[in-house]
């Protein structure tokens, strides 16, 4: 899963998804959020293993469903 963080180069959309939905590491996370794929930055937004920080990140995204999957996550900060 490291290996995302050097690079999303090469990785499908469904394999960005994948690392999104089981990652623990928050730096991957974090990378995650910026992906340009909508459904990957979903798959962030309930991770429950993404940091609080992250999720405030998302909290401004563009898509509404991003926004609104953020609010399912128990670390999204009042």
């Amino acid at each position: 899963m490291k290996r995302y963080i050097r690079s999303a180069e090469g990785l499908t959309s469904r394999e960005r998804i994948k690392i999104a939905n089981n990652s623990t590491d928050p730096k991957e996370l974090s990378r995650l959020a910026h992906d340009n794929s909508i459904k990957v930055r979903q798959a962030v937004a309930v991770n429950p293993s993404t940091p609080a920080k992250t999720l405030e990140l998302l909290a401004n995204d563009g898509d509404v469903y991003v926004r609104r999957r953020i609010a399912d996550n128990q670390n999204t900060p009042v």
